[in-house]
């Protein structure tokens, strides 16, 4: 499918079009524009991303900072959110341990930043941009290899133009026809159908319910039984 074709069937879906008829190239340019401000919004839902990025880069002994971005010292699209980061501490076997990713608050209080060690311990993402600021301390000594699990922008499709083939998941190209549909609502003074509206939200709902994560409930060890008997509270006894 062309990007075209997904403008055309939403254009149709507003009652813009009529079958076989086809836009303007100012009327394609102009949904293109709402297309990618939909992406954009998209791109902030989490449940709305199809897959998470593994990637891995080589720290620099001594660097604390690095650019994560397009260009930067770790060289890709600059992510929305870092939800795991780890540390490779031994090829042979791999072994990767697990970083603690901190808020501005919890980074600013370590008092001697400059720190090092072979292995850091926590990352601070200042999410800036155009790219993001990656903290790391303490400040690794060694060139480890560090690896990010994070969430990216959506397609920006602008880039490609109208004619350019995609490949979207299973369920994507309903919710973006439909949802597309409803956005261009006010550009043409068109109010979408209420079944137009429907489909938008229940295609939109289906691929985040796709997209939703299984929790896992864990428990202190020290609340576990273990078979070592109950405690009673009012007592002070173990029964």
């Amino acid at each position: 499918m062309m990007v075209s074709d997904l403008i055309n069937g939403s254009l149709r879906l507003l009652g813009v079009l009529s079958p076989g008829e086809v836009p303007t190239a100012t009327e394609q340019n102009d949904a293109l524009s709402v297309l990618d401000d939909l992406m954009d919004s998209w791109s902030t839902e989490n449940l709305l991303i199809p897959s998470k990025l593994r990637e891995v880069f080589t720290l620099v002994p001594g660097q604390q900072t690095y650019a994560f971005g397009t260009g930067g010292d770790f060289n890709s699209v600059r992510p929305q959110l870092i939800e795991d980061a780890l540390i490779v501490a031994s090829n042979s076997p791999e072994i990767e341990l697990p970083m603690s990713i901190v808020n501005q608050d919890y980074f600013s209080s370590i008092l001697v930043k400059s720190t090092t060690s072979t292995i850091p311990l926590y990352l601070y993402n200042d999410n800036a941009y155009p790219s993001a600021n990656i903290n790391l301390w303490p400040v690794p000594s060694v060139a480890a290899q560090i690896v990010l699990y994070s969430w990216k922008p959506l397609t920006n499709f602008s880039t490609s133009g109208v004619f350019t083939t995609i490949e979207l998941p299973p369920g994507y190209q309903r919710m973006m026809r439909y949802n597309l549909a409803v956005e261009l609502g006010p550009e043409y003074g068109k109010e979408p159908s209420p079944t137009v509206v429907a489909l938008a939200v229940q295609s939109k709902e289906n691929i985040k319910r796709m997209n939703t994560k299984e929790l896992l409930l864990g428990m202190d060890q020290a609340l576990l039984n273990n078979g070592k008997g109950s405690f009673n509270w009012i007592t002070g006894d173990t029964v």
